[in-house]
């Protein structure tokens, strides 16, 4: 016969089993669609996708093991298990079963970061192996080119691009290390996610695919490698001035660190560039994109324009985005001591 532990034991090993084939569903499933989708297969490199199958064998033991660890908790839950329950849920509220998609708010947050790691992780896993192959490039341009004649040859030639690319290499290196770990010991845990229509817009036009469709119908003109073909002072003076605003919004990542992500509240951060704006990566991106338009703004008035456009959704990143922070305490009191969003003493 049957004792009420035993039965109490089974169906903890049946909801612990399935946790664990929900969790690697999952992983497995994204890695699918990164490996076989029309889009991601002519967007993501082969090197992309190398890494993505170690993420996924890796994130299949780590799930294993928080599983095993969860075993006897009947209040635990995996990533997996929520995110098809809200599935199921959306499913049944669509065809008018019951009207709420989401369980609870804690089910509703977590479906959220879900959404926010397969989005992002792909993406920022490309940037950075493609970011690295660009310095590594550059690098060896330089040594095989050696030292040109004069300063500003050699910094427009040498320095800028091995210096641009590092920057960008270090800033998707850490959000691609904040998307793929959380944990308490990173201080990186979740507090909320922005649950908005606006913020998730604002936020994802600003990235592969949806980035392409904005910029054929306002298109920027701008390009980091920014030149003047007749004036190398020109453009060293160009060049100089956007590696000292992709420096600090390099700084302004290094600052995130583990906490670096879009659309989530993982902790407020106050150092570095924070502790004199709010926004110092923003501010520091746009203005490197409007100084390198000044050599086309001539044959390309329309660059105006386009960089108009993407100025303001900058903007409105800056503003949906402490929308959702402003319900942390923290940020409250961050706003009230760094009052200025963009340029200390002025906006």
């Amino acid at each position: 016969m049957y004792t009420e532990r035993s039965i109490l034991t089974a169906k903890r090993n049946i909801r612990w089993l399935s946790f664990i084939l929900a969790d690697i569903s999952l992983i497995w499933l994204a890695y699918c669609v990164y490996a076989f989708n029309a889009w991601y297969s002519s967007f993501l490199q082969t090197n992309t996708l190398f890494a993505l199958y170690f993420v996924a064998v890796f994130y299949s033991v780590v799930c294993i093991i928080n599983n095993v660890k969860n075993r006897n908790n009947d209040d635990a839950d995996s990533p997996g298990n929520i995110f098809f329950s809200v599935l199921r849920q959306l499913a049944t509220a669509t065809l008018g079963k019951h009207n709420a998609v989401f369980a609870s708010a804690l089910q509703k947050k977590y479906f959220l970061f879900m959404l926010v790691k397969l989005f992002f992780i792909p993406v920022m896993v490309q940037f950075a192996i493609g970011n690295g192959m660009d310095m590594a490039h550059e690098i060896k341009r330089v040594l095989k080119t050696g030292m040109d004649s004069t300063f500003m040859l050699w910094f427009n030639n040498s320095f800028f691009p091995v210096a641009i690319t590092a920057f960008f290499l270090i800033d998707t290196a850490i959000f691609t290390f904040g998307y793929l770990f959380e944990s308490s010991k990173l201080s990186n845990r979740i507090r909320s996610v922005d649950a908005t229509w606006s913020g998730w817009i604002v936020a994802l036009i600003c990235y592969p695919p949806f980035n392409d469709v904005l910029g054929n119908i306002a298109p920027s003109y701008s390009n980091i490698y920014a030149y003047f073909d007749t004036s190398i002072t020109g453009t060293f003076f160009i060049r100089l001035a956007v590696v000292l605003l992709i420096f600090v919004y390099t700084a302004a990542s290094v600052s995130l660190g583990a906490r670096a992500s879009n659309l989530t509240n993982r902790g407020i951060v106050t150092r570095g560039a924070y502790r004199f704006v709010r926004h110092p990566a923003y501010v520091t991106k746009v203005a490197a994109w409007w100084i390198t338009i000044i050599p086309v703004v001539g044959q390309n008035p329309g660059a105006i324009a386009g960089m108009l456009v993407w100025t303001l959704v900058y903007f409105l990143r800056a503003v949906t985005e402490e929308r959702h922070l402003m319900h942390d305490e923290d940020y409250v009191a961050y706003c009230e001591k760094v009052k200025w969003r963009f340029i200390p003493g002025v906006f």
